[in-house]
């Protein structure tokens, strides 16, 4: 599946959302089936059904059912999410009526339509838990993508900060109240070393209760390589500190927290800001890692999320700590869990 975008004609184009599963284990070897279906992989069965719009087929249920103890964490860059106005403290005069991509409320309304076909997708009968979003201008766009589609019945709530950075995008997370309480959150700023007077999206930090376990999650979007990878390097490594600081301080207060770190990272699993520095990747090569990078389980099978001058790349990824690989109770995940949804 293909969701069309709109935004800055570069070559590059995303063609994945990327989720994975959440199990509340209340057996030793619970395991949920799970139904292939093209080039996609969906969870069995439903918790309810919700109505589709007429061009979007789903995948059959493998079972009929999905456990209520299952949960879906969704990460997705939806690609310049503007609202029409003009907000004249950031650059996005592009999108309005009369900027260069004509963005017109017609357009808007098509765009959060789509946004809705790949959701619903993703969770094959069930919509997803959590989505963790990239590239939102305000809380606005996702308030219209809940009222103007059939999310609007799923009762979804919005963790939403403006970010300073120039072209006025944001991350946020949209949380299923009925699946999720939400405990604290709060937006944590990147510093540059090197260039104190730029800046760029906020580091969105959201802990949850599920099942009557805590979750922390992490919701990023680091800065782009625009102006060349090596220029800008310094400026994903000092994200990838900033990060790293917030899972240290969750990791010295609760050695065993169950923490998920996703996003669009505008690097790859093997980068020095992920490895090196954010100390995540795969446990076989990583031993003194702090995540697991369940995308290194894919980077070697897959083609990856994102495409630029026909190279493939793995920018979108998700981590999670030790707590959630190892629990023996509780919310726990496994490193076949994530997938890409194409």
């Amino acid at each position: 599946m293909k969701t069309t975008m709109h935004g800055p004609s570069d070559g590059s184009r995303r063609f994945a959302a990327c989720r994975f599963l959440l199990r509340y284990r209340f057996l030793i070897g619970l395991l949920l089936p799970v139904a292939v279906y093209g080039a996609w992989v969906v969870l069995s069965g439903c918790v309810q059904k919700w109505p589709a719009p007429a061009d979007v087929q789903y995948p059959a249920p493998a079972d009929g059912t999905q456990s209520p103890q299952s949960y879906t964490i969704v990460c997705y860059n939806v690609e310049n999410l503007f609202d029409t106005e003009d907000d004249p403290l950031t650059s996005d005069e592009e999108f309005t009526p009369d900027g260069s991509y004509h963005w017109t409320k017609a357009r808007l309304e098509d765009k959060w339509k789509k946004l809705y076909q790949v959701l619903a997708h993703i969770g094959g009968w069930s919509l997803p838990d959590i989505v963790g979003f990239a590239e939102v201008e305000n809380r606005e766009v996702l308030q219209g993508l809940l009222s103007h589609t059939p999310l609007a019945a799923a009762g979804y709530e919005i963790v939403h900060h403006d970010s300073p950075d120039s072209r006025g995008i944001d991350v946020a997370l949209m949380y299923r109240r009925d699946r999720m309480q939400l405990i604290d959150e709060r937006r944590i700023p990147v510093r540059f070393t090197q260039s104190p007077r730029k800046t760029t999206r906020d580091i969105l930090y959201v802990k949850g209760l599920i099942a009557q376990d805590t979750l922390h999650v992490l919701v990023n979007h680091w800065p782009s390589k625009s102006g060349g990878e090596q220029k800008t390097e310094p400026m994903r490594a000092d994200a990838a500190r900033t990060v790293k600081g917030i899972v240290d301080s969750v990791l010295a207060a609760v050695p065993d927290a169950k923490i998920v770190v996703m996003g669009d990272f505008n690097d790859d699993p093997d980068s020095r800001s992920i490895r090196e520095i954010l100390k995540a990747g795969h446990p076989a090569a990583m031993p003194d890692r702090t995540l697991v990078n369940l995308t290194a389980y894919l980077h070697d099978r897959e083609n990856g999320s994102y495409k630029y001058r026909n190279d493939w790349s793995y920018l979108d990824q998700m981590m999670v700590s030790d707590g959630l690989i190892h629990a023996a109770s509780g919310l726990r995940t496994d490193t076949a869990s994530m997938h890409v949804l194409r």
